[in-house]
């Protein structure tokens, strides 16, 4: 079995703000409470995040990278497929970057080798 690696306690620390944002910032991201459609997509996209994340520490592999690549990819696109927007706000583009940093590290994960199937001779 591989080792977990590096970037994964950095992908729960992101998946749980990913899931805090909406109680950090209710007025930027939605009130989870009123049922904002925004909101409870901040909510299960940072759950996700957060449980691949400790599924890709307990078993580590190539697919868990390949998941949260398409969960930052789905994060980058949220404010504009959720609640479209046509004058983004400063909330907006910290799930650009957040959803970056999310494909940043998963593409370092899926390229560093882990996960690999060791060659057979």
């Amino acid at each position: 079995m591989k080792e977990p690696g590096w970037q994964d306690p950095i992908m729960v620390t992101l998946g749980s703000f990913v899931f805090a944002l909406p109680w950090l910032l209710p007025s930027t991201f939605g009130d989870p409470m009123a049922g904002d459609t925004m909101a409870w997509a901040f909510l299960l996209t940072g759950l996700a995040t957060g449980v691949i994340a400790v599924a890709g520490i307990v078993l580590p592999g190539k697919w868990e990278a390949l998941v949260e690549c398409a969960l930052g990819i789905w994060l980058m696109a949220l404010p504009w497929v959720v609640w479209p927007v046509t004058d983004p706000s400063t909330g907006d583009w910290a799930t650009v970057v957040i959803g970056g940093m999310m494909v940043v590290l998963s593409g370092i994960s899926v390229y560093s080798g882990r996960g690999r199937r060791p060659r057979q001779e």
